[in-house]
């Protein structure tokens, strides 16, 4: 299987920075962790919303 190819340089480096911090061994799991991260975030804060 090929290794994720990421156009934007910027973006690349973020995939990279977010390896290094979760110890992820791609740069497919680390944007992976990272969008399960944001996803409970939003998760959390639509409950908060809504228990106010």
């Amino acid at each position: 299987m090929a290794g994720l190819f990421i156009r934007d340089e910027a973006v690349n480096d973020l995939a990279v920075e977010v390896m290094k911090i979760t110890g992820a061994s791609s740069k497919t799991e680390a944007i992976g962790t990272a969008l399960q991260c944001c996803n409970t975030f939003r998760e959390k804060a639509s409950s908060a919303v809504q228990a106010s």
